[in-house]
């Protein structure tokens, strides 16, 4: 039961993975610069837009089912059965 769905933690988790690369790579860039040592130097660019389009499908498919879990909760089912289906 695999769907797709676009909302709030779709575009929330599209803009939280770039943003740990960018962090991750300040991080790697600042430690570089402390030690005197050399810098990263790759293409930032392409992996931002990478994980704009990488988060943005495994944002799509978390939507989807929280969309799915908030439906069955509100129809007034336990939790348990709402994970189960």
């Amino acid at each position: 039961m695999w769907g797709f769905s676009i909302g709030i933690i779709t575009f929330v988790v599209a803009l939280l993975i770039p943003a740990i690369y960018v962090l991750s790579r300040g991080a790697s860039w600042f430690q570089a610069w402390l030690n005197n040592t050399e810098k990263p130097n790759d293409k930032m660019i392409v992996k931002i837009v990478l994980g704009l389009i990488i988060g943005f499908v495994l944002g799509g498919m978390l939507q989807y089912f929280w969309d799915v879990f908030s439906a069955c909760k509100d129809s007034g089912y336990p939790l348990l059965q709402c994970f189960n289906k």
